[in-house]
């Protein structure tokens, strides 16, 4: 049965957090985690800013974004996964299909994390971009094939992490302006709720990861 929402559909992603500070709106605050909104010049779709701090370290959140097989309890009506490569412990490919609410067409897409020590010790980017090409496409589905994005995680003083997440887009294909701009708000708070669990998990404690600077 079909969710009555799009869910974490892969909008254009920014490569750096390049909307300023100003003319945001904070449009949702939950569970320690802030959506915040604005309009962008000639798109129907406005920016999405998030904001939250996990009760765990960096390493712990890293660990969620490379366990491709729990992208289905962290994305919201995400219903298959699958790793399609990897490059040491710095780049990661995968392929991801999501449930869309009737009448709206499901969606697939295919995209690279790349993770990279921030300014900060301690600190990692991770940038994604969409490879539509990296993954046989489903006739049934609507391939999105533009995306990029950031994700900024710092540590803080007292061992939690903090997380600025920026993005803004297209969710593919037609989509009604109430749902898709709906999306930006509930998606992002949802995923980010799931995430805040997840890091806590016994699975992604204790990791460590070589691109990180300590």
């Amino acid at each position: 049965m079909k969710k009555n929402r799009l869910a974490v559909l892969p909008f254009i992603f920014l490569p750096m957090l390049i909307f300023g500070q100003s003319d945001w709106q904070l449009r949702k605050e939950q569970n320690g985690i802030r959506i915040y909104t604005k309009d962008v010049a000639g798109s129907a779709l406005k920016a999405t800013r998030a904001e939250t701090t996990f009760d765990a370290p960096v390493q712990n959140c890293i660990s969620v974004l490379k366990d491709v097989d729990g992208f289905t309890r962290l994305f919201p009506s995400c219903t298959y996964t699958e790793k399609i490569a990897a490059k040491g412990d710095t780049v990661q490919t995968q392929y991801i299909r999501l449930d869309a609410p009737w009448p709206v067409t499901d969606r697939d897409y295919a995209f690279e994390y790349l993770f990279r020590q921030g300014p900060k010790r301690g600190s990692v980017h991770v940038i994604t971009s969409c490879r539509p090409n990296a993954y046989p496409a489903n006739p049934s589905m609507i391939r999105l094939d533009k995306g990029e994005g950031l994700w900024v995680f710092t540590p803080t003083a007292e061992g939690k992490t903090k997380l600025v997440y920026e993005f803004h887009g297209s969710p593919g294909g037609t989509v009604p302006a109430w749902l898709a701009n709906s999306s930006v708000v509930d998606s992002p708070l949802e995923m980010l709720s799931n995430f805040q669990r997840m890091v806590k998990e016994e699975r992604h404690k204790g990791k460590t990861f070589g691109f990180i600077r300590q």
